[in-house]
């Protein structure tokens, strides 16, 4: 049979002693920042450039966060011990951009999150691009929501709207990475 391990032991003891199991997972885990796997749309050609937003694309996904916390915890804690998920950087990436279709022909994009435990979109990062020819950006995020809601369910749609600077001649491929902090 195999022993189990000291901190799983540990935070056992812990939990039924003077300490709340909250106090002991902030003890044994004080948070972390995980990148989410990549998300890659393709932006169909704009033709028209006005003043509304429109819909760029969209990503669908199967994610379990639960069974990777168990899996990396030993089964010792779940999503449920998990009290905030707030992304903290957005990169955009265009792998096909050049000189005349880059994201400098973006005014702003907008990404947001609905899974299917919480189908209404939480907004969680807007970028208001520079106009100079570019095809990565990368964006601190100070003000996302708590997305935890989200990342309880199993799939996650990631939806990605737009306003255009300028018309493009061509579909762009891109790229986003999110990094979130977990805790």
């Amino acid at each position: 049979m195999k022993k189990p391990s000291f901190s799983i032991v540990l935070t056992i003891i812990l939990c039924t002693g003077i300490f709340s199991c909250r106090q002991v997972l902030d003890l044994v885990f004080p948070g972390m920042e995980t990148t989410a796997p990549d998300i890659q749309i393709t932006i169909p050609p704009i033709l028209a450039v006005t003043d509304e937003e429109v819909a760029l694309g969209s990503f669908t996904t199967h994610f379990n966060l639960d069974s990777a916390i168990k899996a990396n915890t030993k089964g010792v804690f779940g999503i449920n011990n998990i009290s905030t998920i707030k992304v903290t950087k957005a990169s955009f990436k265009l792998l096909n951009g050049d000189v005349q279709n880059n994201l400098s022909n973006f005014k702003s994009v907008q990404f947001s999150i609905s899974s299917n435990t919480n189908k209404t979109p939480a907004d969680i990062v807007t970028v208001n691009f520079p106009d100079s020819s570019l095809n990565s950006y990368t964006q601190t995020v100070t003000d996302s929501p708590d997305i935890s809601n989200y990342l309880r369910g199993t799939e996650i749609t990631y939806n990605v709207s737009g306003a255009a600077r300028r018309a493009t001649t061509k579909s762009l491929t891109m790229v986003i990475s999110i990094t979130m902090y977990v805790k």
